[in-house]
This record gives C-alpha cells, structure tokens and sequence, in this order.
C-alpha cells in the first residue's frame, strides 16, 4: 500500500503486527536512509485507544503518522511530545491502522529516517481502559513526556497509563475530575500541589484497578469537599490528603486493603474529627497510621 516516499516493504528484524496487541515493544536498526517506514496494520476497535512511543537512537526527529489506507487519521494528535502520537477510534466502528514513521517535517517531505538504532513501543487498547484525567485550568501546564490534548472547555486532559502529575502551574487548577481510571495502578501525586482547586470530581464508571493514591492530593489547601471514589484495591494512602485544611467532612471511602496510612489526613484541621479513628473509614489491622491524623 504505497504512499509516498522510499517504502521499504521488509527490513530485516523490522517487527510485524496484526490485529490488536498490547504492550508491543521492540527494537530495530535501518541499515540505509528511507523516507518513510510503514508497518502492518492495528485493529483498533470503536472506542479504543492507540498509542505509539518511539525512540530514536540515532538522534534525529521523527514524525509518526496514523494511516487508515487512504488518509492520514487524526492528523492534529501528532503530540507535542516528539516521537509520541495518539489515536482515538471514535468513528463509530473498528478501524485498521498503519503505523508511518518519517523523517520529522511535512508528510511527504524529503526528510529520510538515517541508519540506527530505534525503539518502537506500541500499545492498542480494545477497551479504552487507559488513565483520563482532567485539570480545568487557564493555565499550561507541564506533565513531562505525558500525552495530553490541546485545552478544550477549560481544561487539560492527560491520557495514559504512565505517571500522571503536573509539573507545573499547579496553582492554577480549580477542578480536577477522574474521567477514567484505566489499567493504571500509580496516581500518586495526582493533583499534589493544586493549592487553589476548591472541587474535585469523579465521573468514571469503570472499576479502579488503582493501588497507591500516595501524596494524591497532597497540598489541595482548598478542596472543600471530597467523592466517592472506589479505593477497594489501593493499598498506599500515605500523605494522600495531607495539608487539606479546607475538607470539613469526609466520605465512607474503602481502605480495606489499606497497609499504608502514613499522615494520610496530616493537619485536615477542618475536619471535625479523624476519619480513620471514628469509624467514617475501617482501618485494617496491622496498617501503619503513624501520624495519621497529626493536627486533626
């Protein structure tokens, strides 16, 4: 399926893909100079998801292009982040992607990918099960070599199953909200920091696989009030709503599995009372609760 450029149909360890794979990382080396580098075709089913990270070795730019057999798809999700793009299937049905890697520049441009070494990670997801956080925000922000989408509505949204936090201007987030929690089991330092956001929202559906909430919303001296989120499996609170001086109530969250509590509610001074001595949460036996509630 030609498109353009120098293809060159087999190279050697070139890795092969068909149908959906998850987690597919693999190395290989060009041993000359082409223009563009095509690979097999990804099932992406609607509503699923597809990301590809690639290393480049050899230190020169490269685009990444989502094909679908007659045009580019999604042109605008080639990232900010060089080498990482993004695809959302939301066309209303499955769609077979080629994966077009060529030299950074216009598609069709006589930029060739150089011999070397590259790494190529792709990840497509049948279920849409990856991450979605939200930070409403007038702001920019920062999240290191995470995948987000241009602001919409007011806010940012960060894609993926890596570790998601802001690293910067998190003084200018007023809301955050949980979209999706996906197969991601780390969200610690969440939204640590947001010292202005005042309200906090969860509107994913699909069950938590989430372990560690560490230092989540740490420093959140605003939030006024807290969800309902499903905790059933997290079993890291440590520092996670430490500094939260504004929560004047707290909910029935799961802590079950919890075996670290470590100055989970540390100085909550608008809390009436400790939520994990007066029976708001159930402590496990044996969980550390080391300063647990200091200031409260």
């Amino acid at each position: 399926m030609p498109i353009g450029g120098n293809i060159k149909p087999e190279l050697g360890n070139t890795p092969e893909f068909s149908c959906i794979q998850y987690d597919i990382e693999k190395q290989f080396s060009l041993d000359e100079e082409l223009e563009f580098l095509m690979f097999e075709q990804i099932t992406v089913p609607n509503g699923g998801y597809l990301f590809v990270d690639f290393i480049n070795e050899s230190g020169v730019d490269t685009a990444i292009r989502f094909w679908d057999g007659n045009n580019i798809v999604n042109s605008p999700n080639i990232l900010s982040v060089i080498n990482t793009a993004y695809y959302e299937n939301d066309t209303g049905s499955d769609i077979n992607i080629d994966v077009v890697l060529n030299g950074f520049g216009a598609f069709g441009g006589d930029a060739p990918l150089s011999s070397g070494n590259y790494s190529l990670n792709i990840t497509a997801n049948p279920d849409g099960r990856f991450g979605i956080i939200r930070y409403y925000t007038s702001s920019s922000m920062d999240f290191s070599d995470m995948v987000t989408r241009t602001p919409t509505n007011g806010y940012i949204e960060v894609i993926g199953n890596g570790d998601i936090q802001p690293t910067s201007n998190r003084s200018f987030v007023t809301k955050g909200e949980i979209v999706n929690y996906g197969d991601r089991k780390e969200y610690s330092y969440l939204f640590y920091e947001c010292n202005n956001m005042t309200e906090m929202v969860v509107s994913a559906t699909d069950k938590s696989k989430v372990t560690s909430f560490s230092s989540a919303w740490r420093g959140c001296s605003s939030l006024t009030s807290f969800p309902l989120l499903d905790t059933s499996k997290v079993t890291n609170f440590s520092n996670t709503w430490y500094g939260c001086q504004a929560l004047t109530s707290f909910p029935s969250i799961q802590v079950d599995s919890g075996i670290n509590l470590y100055r989970s509610w540390y100085n909550c001074v608008g809390l009436p009372s400790c939520p994990g001595l007066d029976g708001t949460v159930n402590i496990p036996a044996g969980a550390d609760t080391t300063d647990m509630c200091y200031g409260i």
